[in-house]
């Protein structure tokens, strides 16, 4: 990895990188080099001459020795006992101090500013609504564009999944068995719509959720300006692909009203699939993990499926199950879809039987009559109980993200009689509680002969300690 971002310092790219303790021919590769000591600069300056820098200050690397793993100690603190601890605490302090003392920064800017370059100026992470969203709603659309196979993965089942019901309903005819046909039909495009949804957002969240938790840990934004950015940068691809699936169907099963039907019925494939991705991300931000988020998706989503409107009526559902229709997505997208196809529609009695012949007998069968007289008004009452049920999820998520935000305990002053208890600790493989209170096993001990004076066997780097190297051009 680290020769791949070389070859690209190389080609003429500015490439930072943090490392921790890598290999010496790793750190062969780095030219310019940043030492930081609890967030606080020891050296920085071209990676060749910090061994002579250090030697300077008395800590002379030996021959054949790494220069990374040195500098790491250098910078280590040792937990293994009060005196220790504040032995290596004030070596760290004195590198700081040493630094501070040698580093002109007025003459670095002379020095650049002489040789003709632009002087680098990091600008501050954004502490604004407006700055963050900025800034996740780019990172966001650019993981979206360039993820090709999620991309694929998300078209090719909505493709697939289009043309075999086409193939299936083909160019439904307006008869009295195609009553069931196309509620058949709506039904499992109500279901195909929701569980790509779903099943797309629940590989997805859980694993980004761990890189949102770190940077929130460090105060790099807040939740909502991050899950605004989300649902900014997921609308036009989510819209795409079931506005694609709802076209298909439409064309090869010959649905209803034309363009007025297929742009109804585009709209509410399209705010059910929002609404599905939103169930998702709830589910991925109770659950924490991508495991059990496909665990507890998929098996509730059977409950909504249900309550859909198609199997059980919903005038028919228990009294304390009552609340469940309500909040089913599936049946809302039901409904508005079947409204929009059954309404003013006439089927041919061909069993002469007398049985039912107008749509409206069917969306009152169906106890899909509710939300006004119009069909737009009956349309746009379905639409609006999914947007409630999206807002709702979206709502719960932010709560829950809020609510179960990183926390770490605090480190407890270290006692004399504690010392023996962390050695023994360290000896069964258990490594000393860093600075956050995670518990870290130690990569790596020094015992006698070690390159720092005085050196505790059992040596845990602080948590803030690391090792930053740039490769330029």
């Amino acid at each position: 990895v680290v020769g791949k971002l070389k070859r690209l310092a190389e080609e003429g790219h500015t490439v930072i990188c943090s490392i921790h303790q890598p290999r010496s021919s790793i750190f062969g590769m780095f030219d310019d080099l940043l030492l930081l000591a609890d967030g606080r600069t020891v050296y920085m300056g071209p990676a060749k001459e910090a061994k002579a820098y250090f030697a300077g200050l008395g800590f002379a690397c030996p021959e054949e020795y790494n220069p990374a793993e040195f500098f790491s100690d250098l910078m280590a603190l040792d937990y293994s006992s009060k005196e220790s601890l504040a032995e290596t605490r004030a070596r760290v302090e004195s590198l700081v101090s040493s630094w501070a003392d040698f580093y002109d920064p007025k003459a670095a800017l002379g020095a650049v500013e002489a040789g003709g370059g632009e002087v680098p100026v990091v600008a501050p992470a954004p502490r604004n609504w407006l700055g963050q969203f900025r800034l996740l709603f780019g990172r966001a659309w650019k993981q979206i564009v360039r993820n090709k196979k999620m991309l694929m993965s998300r078209l090719m089942p909505s493709l697939c999944a289009a043309l075999l019901f086409g193939m299936i309903y083909w160019n439904m005819k307006r008869t009295a068995s195609g009553i069931q046909d196309r509620l058949g039909l709506l039904q499992v495009c109500c279901i195909n719509t929701a569980m790509l949804s779903l099943t797309k957002t629940l590989y997805v969240f859980p694993n980004e959720r761990t890189i949102v938790d770190t940077e929130r840990a460090k105060h790099g934004y807040d939740v909502l300006p991050y899950l605004f950015s989300k649902l900014c940068a997921e609308l036009p691809i989510a819209a795409l692909f079931p506005s694609l699936f709802g076209t298909i169907v439409f064309k090869m099963c010959g649905l209803s009203h034309g363009m007025v039907g297929l742009a109804r019925l585009l709209t509410v494939i399209t705010v059910e699939s929002f609404a599905s991705s939103s169930y998702g991300l709830l589910i991925g931000a109770l659950t924490g993990s991508t495991e059990a988020a496909i665990a507890v998706g998929p098996s509730s989503m059977v409950l909504f499926i249900v309550f859909g409107g198609f199997y059980v009526n919903s005038n028919n559902v228990p009294a304390f199950l009552r609340w469940l229709p309500s909040v089913s997505l599936i049946r809302w997208a039901f409904q508005g879809m079947s409204v929009s196809e059954m309404s003013g529609l006439e089927f041919d009695d061909e069993f002469a039987r007398g049985g039912v012949t107008k749509g409206e007998d069917v969306l009152s069968k169906l106890s899909f009559l509710e939300g006004g007289d119009a069909v737009g008004d009956r349309v746009g009452w379905a639409l609006l109980n999914l947007a409630r049920i999206c807002l709702f999820n979206y709502c719960a998520t932010y709560l829950v993200l809020k609510t179960k935000q990183p926390r770490f305990a605090k480190v407890e002053e270290i006692e004399d009689e504690d010392a023996e208890g962390s050695a023994e600790a360290s000896q069964a493989g258990e490594g000393p509680m860093a600075d956050d209170g995670t518990v870290v096993s130690v990569l790596s001990t020094r015992g006698e002969g070690s390159v720092v004076p005085d050196m505790a066997p059992d040596v845990m780097p602080d948590l803030d300690d690391s090792f930053l190297g740039v490769t330029e051009k």
